[in-house]
């Protein structure tokens, strides 16, 4: 099991081994420290920054399909956030719109440490075999205001309707067996 410490502690740890070596000395800046020995600093390491980079190797291994034994366990406890069943997806949206509640601290810190890229899509890109994959809630990709209400979510998520594969393949086969698995009685919406 992984915890996660207090930032508040990580902090004062790193804080502690600055002042340990550097000590107020002025004519040496903190900066310095950073520095590899071979340019002539201290070799110190920022902790918060290895932390986050651990993260991100894990968030690596999670987007690359290959590597360790427990990947699987991973992508299981990824499907289960919010009941959406996004794997992969789940690094599109941002987590403080989405119930993180059924994930672990160390993979919420991970999703968390990816927050730190500037993700950029371009939008007029050929849809490829990915945009099936596209997730259709809490995306900035897919902005439809009806999406965003609580209930009709509930409703497509019972439906196994969360991607736009999902909705896509619903519309092919029948809409009215959407409507039913759904409960949706308005045809408006699934129209």
């Amino acid at each position: 099991m992984t915890l996660t410490p207090p930032k508040g502690l990580i902090e004062d740890i790193q804080r502690t081994i600055v002042d340990f070596f550097w000590s107020g000395r002025h004519w040496v800046r903190a900066a310095a420290l950073y520095l590899p020995v071979a340019e002539e600093g201290q070799g110190l390491i920022h902790i918060q920054s290895k932390i986050a980079a651990f993260r991100l190797r894990t968030a690596q291994s999670l987007l690359y399909d290959s590597g360790p034994s427990w990947l699987e366990m991973a992508k299981l406890l990824l499907r289960r956030v919010g009941r959406l069943g996004y794997q992969k997806q789940q690094f599109l949206l941002t987590p403080e719109d989405v119930d993180l509640s059924g994930l672990t601290p160390f993979y919420t810190s991970v999703l968390q440490a990816w927050q730190i890229f500037k993700i950029s899509r371009v939008i007029n890109e050929i849809p490829g075999m990915w945009l099936f994959e596209e997730p259709l809630f809490f995306n900035k990709l897919i902005r439809i205001r009806s999406l965003q209400s609580a209930s009709l979510q509930a409703s497509l998520r019972e439906a196994g309707c969360t991607k736009l594969g999902h909705l896509m393949k619903s519309k092919m086969t029948s809409l009215e067996i959407l409507r039913r698995k759904s409960n949706i009685t308005s045809i408006r919406i699934i129209n």
